[in-house]
């Protein structure tokens, strides 16, 4: 996802971006010793959120209230993206728009109450308004140093320095450009300041210059206003006392430990963002929890010294395998750092040099590590024969000692103590241990109650004890205390069917189940499934280990025995009982049984979870010469009371695997001639990004057609869609004896920030594919990105206290984007903590609707979105996302965890990825 919740501009047709000028040259200091190293803190920048119209109740006011003037005359509107906000190029002009051009008016972008109820919410937001008393606009500077500087130390200068606060007044600084209330009297000011040095030593004391030049005026109508304003929510932040980590803000004075789980702290915080909505400009405020552990690095590397392990691994690849890559927490100044490499060569009594001031001088001189600490954080060190950690940082380390060509390099290393450094986060041990995530949720899963009262705190803390230390009145902004309250709707629930069957127009039970927990296990049991392989499965291996024979004659007796009644036929399997159970025994076992004749199931029982014999079995399976489906299990899981409740899920499993589903949705009426697609991209460091491509081929949305795409680079953005949407179409085709009327696109993972890149790429190889199969009618698509990782959150007043919305609660205005075709929908239930919404998004829509007229309805998708979140065959309920896209998830995550290679087409019909 995009960090934070920017969106990125595209460059006005014929308008030029404006020049940045480069930074002055710095004069290089000379080599000095040994190593580089002593922590340094991290700057951070805000993250603006475009604005194209703020309304609120004391003044309403638009973009573009007229040119935007610089010294040499109006200025176009700028390319605007991240980078060039770092580089200090202000975003203005019109805010983007991801709405399709049918949906431009917002009364086409909210559904209608037909088939709802009317919902009271309340949402975790607060609006800011803007008074009267200032000027006009806000003016920028571009601030530029003689000598380059950390911005951490910059902005101490700009904001700290006597002369120039006399001179600027108030200032919203980021590092690079500055917005003042006033202008200045020349177009160019610059002060002679003499900086104070780090108190590490790691910046000496030196003379420099510190020049503002007049960029722009910024109306308070401009996008760019949103900038200031993140700029100074992040200012009062950290002058409340917060701590940031990472990219949040968190309570050091509020930390907990969690009572039923030793060595494991949680650290309570905020995550704040100011952006324009359709209800004006809000302030989103939700809490957050950072997890610290009091494990240090320096255990984690005695635990690999002196455990034992694998033939021809050393201790050296062993601490690298559980460092590397991990989030430390050093506790004598509260920073995070991640771990980018282990240096064996430097330990604590290592040499650097460090600066400090003699009789008002600054001079550097040599010392280690061991005595450093000691002078400087009180701290002694005593692990000598541990090497270092190291992390790569964007401001400047220590400048390594008669090493000139590693000058450059070590500028961006710090090294870190491991005794010091305790490991954030949690491990994938922890993560699969039931008990432990039950009490760690208790303490980070909040209900809606206290979620709600720790998120108005915040706001009435800003106008209470904490006033003095926000700086929104001196730019007359007044900060909201009530949380908003936007309409909501709730869908009624969609009717899920044991079948349906279209050709005969017959249809079986319906499954009936409870609209505020919906999950129709129940109702399945002794049910037949919706559709089954005709012939069953009659022709199956099972591979179990001998120390596992007892479970599998359990296993296998039982899993007959409960496919039975569900309609699915399974004979008895060819079994193998295995002496050995390691990785390449399975691998010769399978490769033997599949060279004597074809199977349609390779089952395989496993003693453990052990990723490396799980991956074997899937590669063989899925992209060997003879591809076959395959089923994974642990012995311990399908023995005992476990095993029937299990071999049921199982049972399922297998018969989607084999091409048969599980239930079918209710009618589906304008969508039943579409065909629905998933998209998601899965991320793994050092290798390509995956892509996972599902489509559903038909109206009982049970017949499918996936294929996994290795992208030429790592990056969220598709290039290799236009191939198999063909491939589906044409399956589509050869299914339904016509193509589809319309392709309902449903695109996970993608950020704010990555939207224009999504649109004009993502979208256009649909168009392109549609073009080339050549259908005797038009077909629309619908694209729809969908995020999951929102901090809206919404409640439902009860008196004094606030629950849950119920599954299929809607929200499509006040809290959603200006110019945007986008809504919020709670899905599910859950039984501790707070519902979290999805977020879809809109994007591009030329399909048309029963009527004929460009665009489907915003009700037509908010049914049907909700409709797809009861389509997911491994869960008997609602899932947050359509079943789509947790398909794509799925098929994405196992080629590029497991896998690595793509399967074969031959599996491409088969749900062989649950």
């Amino acid at each position: 996802r995009g960090r934070g919740r920017g969106v990125t501009l595209g460059q006005a047709p014929g308008a030029p971006a404006p020049s940045v000028a480069a930074p002055a040259p710095v004069a290089q200091p000379a080599a000095q010793p040994v190593v580089a190293a002593v922590p340094a803190p991290v700057p951070t920048v805000s993250t603006p959120t475009p604005v194209d119209t703020v309304t609120d109740g004391m003044e309403q006011l638009t973009t573009s209230p007229g040119p935007v003037t610089t010294p040499s005359g109006p200025l176009p509107v700028p390319v605007g993206d991240g980078e060039s906000r770092r580089r200090g190029v202000a975003i203005l002009g019109e805010a983007p728009t991801f709405c399709p051009d049918n949906k431009l008016d917002p009364a086409n972008r909210k559904g209608s109450m037909q088939q709802c109820k009317p919902v009271t919410l309340v949402a975790n937001s607060f609006m800011l308004k803007l008074g009267s008393g200032r000027e006009d606009c806000v003016y920028n500077y571009r601030v530029d140093c003689s000598k380059e500087l950390p911005r951490s130390v910059l902005a101490g200068i700009v904001h700290n320095d006597a002369q120039i606060a006399a001179s600027i007044g108030k200032c919203a600084f980021d590092g690079a450009q500055a917005f003042l209330l006033h202008r200045l009297a020349e177009e160019e000011t610059t002060f002679s300041v003499r900086t104070r040095g780090s108190p590490d030593g790691r910046i000496a004391p030196e003379d420099v210059e510190i020049t503002f030049k007049f960029n722009h005026t910024v109306p308070w109508g401009s996008p760019t206003i949103l900038q200031v304003l993140n700029i100074l929510l992040k200012s009062y932040m950290k002058h409340a006392n917060m701590t940031l980590i990472g990219r949040h803000y968190f309570q050091p004075d509020r930390v907990k430990p969690v009572a039923a789980l030793e060595g494991i702290n949680v650290w309570p915080g905020y995550v704040t963002a100011i952006s324009e909505c359709s209800g004006g400009v809000l302030m989103n405020i939700d809490i957050a929890h950072k997890i610290t552990r009091s494990v240090t690095a320096s255990k984690i590397m005695m635990d690999c010294k002196n455990r034992r392990r694998a033939p021809g691994v050393t201790a050296k690849e062993e601490v690298d395998k559980h460092l590397v890559g991990e989030v430390v927490m050093t506790r004598y100044n509260n920073k995070t750092y991640r771990v980018d490499d282990v240096d064996w060569n430097v330990t604590i009594d290592s040499t650097f040099m460090a600066g400090r001031k003699v009789n008002g001088k600054f001079e550097e001189y040599e010392t280690s590590y061991r005595q450093y600490f000691l002078n400087r954080y009180q701290i002694t060190l005593n692990e000598s024969e541990l090497p270092m950690l190291v992390s790569r940082n964007k401001e400047k380390g220590h400048i390594p000692k008669n090493n000139p060509e590693a000058e450059h390099e070590a500028r961006k290393l710090i090294y870190l103590p491991p005794e010091v450094c305790n490991l954030t986060g949690i491990t994938e041990q922890q993560r699969s241990d039931f008990t432990f995530m039950k009490e760690l949720g208790k303490v980070t899963r909040v209900g809606p109650n206290d979620r709600a009262r720790l998120t108005a705190e915040y706001p009435r803390d800003m106008n209470g004890k904490h006033k003095e230390k926000h700086r929104f009145a001196n730019w007359c902004v007044e900060v909201g205390t009530e949380m908003v309250q936007p309409a909501g709707r709730r869908l009624n629930p969609p009717g899920m069917y044991q079948f349906i069957d279209w050709a005969n127009q017959k249809r079986g039970q319906n499954l009936s189940y409870n609209p505020d927990n919906p999950d129709w296990t129940a109702a399945l049991r002794g049910m037949k499934l919706a559709r089954v392989p005709k012939e069953g499965l009659v022709n199956w291996l099972f591979i179990f280990p001998a120390r596992s024979v007892t479970e599998a004659q359990e296993f296998h007796t039982t899993l007959i025995r409960v496919a039975a009644p569900m309609g699915l036929r399974i004979e008895k399997a060819d079994l193998v009982k295995l002496d050995r159970d390691g990785s390449s025994v399975y691998q010769q076992a399978i490769q033997a049984k599949l060279a004597e004749r074809s199977y349609q199931l390779v089952c395989c029982m496993l003693p453990n979870n052990n990723a490396q014999r799980y991956d074997t079995i899937k590669k063989l399976c899925y992209c060997g010469q003879k591809p076959v489906a395959s089923q994974c299990l642990i012995g311990k899981t399908v023995s005992g009371k476990k095993c029937m409740s299990a071999c049921t899920k199982i049972a399922m499993q297998i018969n989607c695997k084999l091409g048969g589903s599980l239930w079918h949705p209710e009618p589906l009426g304008y969508f039943a001639n579409c065909m629905t697609v998933g998209l998601d991209v899965f991320h793994q460091k050092g290798q390509n990004s995956i892509c996972g491509y599902v489509a559903a081929l038909n109206q009982t949305q049970d017949r499918f057609y996936s294929r996994a795409l290795i992208q030429t680079e790592r990056g969220e953005d598709m290039t290799k869609l236009e191939e198999p949407t063909i491939a589906a179409l044409m399956k589509y085709k050869a299914g339904n004896g016509k193509f589809p009327k319309n392709i309902i696109v449903f695109r996970d993972g993608v950020g704010d920030g990555q939207l224009p890149l999504v649109k004009q790429l993502e979208c256009a190889q649909f168009v392109d594919a549609i073009a080339k199969v050549q259908s005797p009618n038009p077909i629309g698509v619908c694209f729809i990105v969908v995020q999951k990782r929102v901090n809206n959150r919404f409640y439902v007043p009860q008196g004094s206290q606030f629950t849950n919305p119920k599954p299929g609660t809607i929200v499509d205005d006040v809290v959603t984007r200006k110019k945007w075709c986008d809504f919020y929908l709670c899905s599910q239930s859950v039984n501790q903590g707070t519902v979290t919404p999805t977020h879809f998004n809109v994007i591009f829509d030329n399909c048309r609707d029963n009527k004929e007229n460009d665009g489907l309805l915003v009700e037509y998708v908010q049914r049907y979105s909700y409709i797809q979140t009861h389509m997911y065959y491994n869960w008997p309920g609602t899932v947050r996302v359509p079943a789509q896209c947790q398909y794509a998830h799925k098929l994405a995550y196992l080629v590029g965890e497991h896998t690595v290679s793509l399967p074969s087409n031959a599996l491409s019909e088969f749900l062989y990825y649950l």
